[in-house]
C-alpha cells in the first residue's frame, strides 16, 4: 500500500515530464519499481527474499471450471509456478512478471528497466529457461 501509494503520488507530480509519444504503462511501472526499491531500501528487505503464500498470492487466478480435478491441477500448478518465481534472483523474477503476468511488449519492458531491447530477450530467455529447469527438476513444490 505504501508502494501504491507513493507511486501514484510520483505520477501525479512527474505528469508534466511525461513524453506524450511514449506509452504511459511503462513509465507507471518503472515509477512503482522505484518507489518499491526505495521502500526495501528503507526497510532493509531485499527483493531476493520470498514473495509470500502462494496459495493466498494465486487465489484470485483461481476461477474455478466446475471440474474438482482440473481446478485442484491448476491450483497445484500455480502454486508450484509462484514457487519456482520466487526462488528466482530477483532480476529474472521482475522480468518474467513484467512480460508474462503484465503482458508487456518488448519495448515497454525495456522502457520500464531502462536496458536495450535485446537485453530484454536475452534475460526474458534466461529467466524461463531457469523457471522451467526448476519445474522439470521437481524443486517448486508449494
Amino acid at each position: 500500500m505504501d508502494v501504491a501509494q507513493e507511486a501514484m503520488l510520483g505520477f501525479f507530480t512527474s505528469l508534466g515530464n511525461f513524453d506524450s509519444e511514449r506509452r504511459v504503462e511503462p513509465w507507471l511501472f518503472a515509477i512503482v519499481r522505484n518507489r518499491a526499491r526505495d521502500l526495501w531500501r528503507r526497510r532493509g528487505r531485499h527483493p531476493e527474499e520470498p514473495l509470500g503464500d502462494a496459495e493466498a498470492l494465486t487465489q484470485e487466478f483461481a476461477a474455478p471450471t466446475g471440474d474438482p480435478e482440473l481446478d485442484l491441477r491448476r491450483r497445484e500448478l500455480r502454486q508450484r509456478i509462484w514457487h519456482g518465481l520466487s526462488s528466482l534472483p530477483a532480476d529474472k523474477r521482475e522480468i518474467l512478471v513484467l512480460r508474462d503476468f503484465h503482458d508487456l511488449s518488448y519495448r515497454d519492458i525495456a522502457q520500464t528497466l531502462d536496458i536495450p531491447i535485446g537485453t530484454v530477450m536475452s534475460r526474458l530467455h534466461g529467466a524461463r529457461r531457469a523457471l522451467r529447469a526448476q519445474l522439470e527438476e521437481g524443486t517448486c513444490h508449494a
